[in-house]
């Protein structure tokens, strides 16, 4: 690993049936003391063509020992957030072993979670190796991806357990765990033989195979193959209800949901998401990967266990009182079911590579929602409790009780686009996501940018073309691991220039697009139309010449800053306009996209009389408050 740097791969490596590696592990939890006593075994195979002498491994746990990890970032944390594995024993083949915790950022030298074990001889391929780990893991007050809520009535295990990271063309891909990039993730079996007190019930990403009760203990077993990351829970005041979906091949999908008592009454909400999701990514991309799928409702504030998902399971929080036309919490639970194809099914490495998941799964988001319950609106109400992104004037205990007077459709992907625009030159998609400035970068490009330029791409081959594209991404690396350049090998595969010339702008830079019409000039039956490149970002548009008699077009990729585009007609010109159909969404500034040759003065009494009512209905809420 050392001397090499983390860079995306082609994925060379064959699927397999049988995963490079299995966990069989045993856990105790006592709620009395919120401690979690482990024996894990550890099986790695090397199925690739590559020898290794070394094993590494992620310990994210360690993540929370001290206020000078990686993840913490310097931030203030409290003892009952503390925690790491602490070990008793490392066996190797059986004999005594030892980690050698590796540092490969230099300033986060007090950073443990990341190690290595240094094998005696060369593991070829086929080879093998068993690991054994005994040790105590102190289940901590949540602050990341797992723990306990603030009443200890739920506790939540997610990448808690020495976990190996991911070797690929004789590189081990094992990165410390950052406070925002997520995770890279072998494909692996799983048994996990959990005890709790039978107080508590439990249940996991997997299936359960059994569950039996004995002197005041429940002992749960879990089991799941072939996935890459596993997660299990054990709680004592949600409740548990199930259904089944049939899909159009006929395969049964099990749901399960944990749900809070004060939100019960969503469960037909959610339920109805989660099916319009199902049937329009069956129709769409391709069949759900799994037979089951576990929801679970997490309790505000339980640090960052809430909207995060896994192979089989995810989270979720929603406010109260949420009305169906704030599109919440169907949102959390489409995006997070889309995941399942992309980030489940289809693997890739989240650190370096955040775009590929979070990108497709925001875009498809997008087009579900709109799909399932129409155009989105911000809506604005007076006294009706309804928690949505605006203007908000009081707010009591978190419910926020006055909004502005009117509700106001909002432009398709306007909130993604003002994501993006905070932070649009900030960083480019091939750029290592751990590496963006940010998390607030971060979401801006991995989530933002990235659902625009698929947006972008939809308006240019079409829905039909890329949905095509989409699924044979799908299909081809479903259960194992993909890179940008194997998806973006899928986008150039009918060897389309505009697609090239898209994803060279946006995709391999951080270029941003600015086009405007500065004016017409007509002489005879010739007319000029100057177009303008603002920013650097080069793409093909379309200039539209509005005339009397009909309206002509012409496409043209402007790579010098003032461009003629010569147009033939005996027509008088009554205006120009670039890109029309609005199909690159990366503009930055879509008023100046046009010219009219005629004043309307119309125009500009409309817009004042709008701001008056803003501004009145403004005045008289905060005259109300005063």
């Amino acid at each position: 690993m050392a001397g090499k740097p983390l860079v995306k791969i082609s994925n060379s490596e064959p699927q397999n049936q049988t995963p490079p590696v299995s966990y069989d592990i045993e856990a105790e939890l006592s709620t009395a003391n919120h401690i979690l006593v482990v024996k894990e075994k550890l099986t790695w195979r090397n199925l690739t063509s590559y020898p290794t002498d070394k094993i590494f491994l992620h310990l994210y746990p360690n993540a929370y020992s001290s206020q000078s990890t990686k993840f913490m970032h310097g931030r203030v944390m409290k003892d009952e957030c503390r925690s790491r594995i602490n070990l008793k024993t490392v066996k190797v083949n059986g004999e005594d072993s030892e980690l050698i915790f590796y540092f490969p950022d230099t300033s986060y030298r007090a950073d443990s979670t990341v190690a290595y074990i240094q094998l005696k001889s060369q593991l070829r391929k086929h080879d093998s190796v068993s690991i054994e780990f005994e040790y105590t893991l102190p289940v901590p007050k949540a602050l990341g991806r797992w723990g306990r809520d603030k009443d200890d009535n739920l506790y939540f295990f997610a990448q808690w357990f020495p976990k190996a990271g991911v070797y690929r063309d004789s590189y081990w891909y094992c990165e410390p765990f950052h406070s925002f990039a997520e995770f890279y993730s072998d494909f692996a079996d799983y048994r996990i033989k959990f005890t709790l007190p039978s107080g508590f019930r439990a249940a996991s990403s997997g299936k359960t195979l059994s569950s039996t009760e004995n002197r005041g203990k429940r002992e749960m077993i879990f089991d799941s193959r072939y996935v890459t990351d596993f997660s299990f829970f054990a709680y004592n005041n949600l409740n548990f209800s199930y259904e089944k979906i049939r899909n159009a091949s006929g395969k049964e999908i099990k749901v399960s949901y944990f749900i809070r008592d004060i939100n019960v009454y969503n469960i037909p909400r959610i339920s109805s998401a989660v099916k319009k999701s199902v049937r329009y990514l069956e129709k769409n991309i391709g069949e759900y990967p799994y037979d089951h799928l576990t929801i679970v409702d997490i309790l505000p504030g339980t640090g960052e266990v809430a909207n995060m998902e896994y192979p089989g399971l995810f989270t979720f929080s929603a406010p109260y009182f949420e009305s169906l036309e704030t599109r919440y919490p169907e949102k959390l639970i489409i995006h997070e079911l889309v995941h399942q194809y992309f980030y489940a099914a289809v693997s890739s490495n989240e650190i370096k590579e955040a775009w590929l998941d979070e990108g497709i799964t925001s875009y498809l988001t997008s087009k579900i929602v709109a799909d399932g319950y129409g155009p989105q609106s911000s809506y604005f109400r007076v006294f009706n409790y309804f928690t949505v992104t605006g203007i908000e004037f009081l707010n009591v205990n978190g419910v926020p009780v006055i909004y502005t007077l009117t509700k106001t459709p909002l432009p398709e992907y306007s909130q993604t686009l003002a994501s993006y625009y905070k932070h649009a030159k900030s960083g480019a998609l091939n750029q290592p996501s751990d590496q963006l400035f940010s998390a607030e970068t971060y979401f801006a490009i991995t989530y933002s940018k990235a659902e625009i330029l698929l947006a972008t791409l939809e308006n240019y081959i079409g829905e039909k073309e890329l949905y095509r594209l989409l699924t044979e991404y799908y299909n081809r690396y479903k259960f194992r691991h993909a890179s940008s350049d194997d998806f973006l090998s899928v986008l150039k595969s009918e060897d389309n220039p505009e697609v090239e010339r898209l994803l060279d702008q946006f995709y391999e830079s951080s270029n941003v697009c600015d086009f405007a019409v500065k004016g017409f000039e007509q002489a005879g039956n010739s007319a000029y139309v100057f177009v303008q490149r603002n920013e650097d970002a080069v793409v093909p548009l379309t200039v539209a010449l509005y005339t009397t008699n009909d309206t002509l077009t012409k496409k043209i990729c402007p790579t010098e800053r003032i461009t003629r585009v010569v147009f033939k007609t005996p027509y008088k010109v009554t205006g120009a306009e670039i890109d029309p159909e609005r199909k690159n969404l990366f503009d930055l500034n879509f008023a100046n996209n046009s010219y009219s040759g005629e004043r309307h003065p119309e125009g500009l009494l409309y817009i004042a009389l709008r701001w008056f009512f803003w501004m009145q209905s403004l005045l008289i809420v905060a005259g109300g408050l005063a």
